[in-house]
């Protein structure tokens, strides 16, 4: 019941990849398009298979810079190549603006 309850909040769903370059001649150009990727890959089953409201989920892109371990092993840059969901708890996050900061809820 509380995981379903989670979902009538806005959602953002963060894509982020390893710092090691993509040749470019394969199906993404960049690691940017791949984090993306697999943000929006992410946001697809939330909203067609968990029937989430499109309008609560964002998608970006991280491409690798926003790592949680050096990219210095292959173990780093494997927690590197990950997807964040983050359940926004507090609407007026936009503090940009004045407003206070929002809290969130990593998945």
């Amino acid at each position: 019941v509380l995981f379903r309850s989670m979902w009538s909040y806005p959602i953002s769903i963060g894509g982020h990849t390893d710092n090691i370059p993509l040749s470019g001649t394969g199906k993404f150009k960049t690691n940017l398009h791949l984090s993306t990727a697999r943000a929006l890959e992410t946001a697809y089953y939330m909203v067609n298979v968990l029937k989430i409201d499109p309008k609560r989920v964002t998608v970006q892109g991280y491409g690798e810079y926003k790592p949680v371990a050096p990219n210095d092993t292959p173990e780093n840059r494997e927690k590197n190549r990950r997807v964040e969901i983050a359940v926004i708890t507090n609407e007026n996050i936009n503090s940009s603006f004045g407003g206070p900061k929002g809290k969130t809820q990593e998945q």
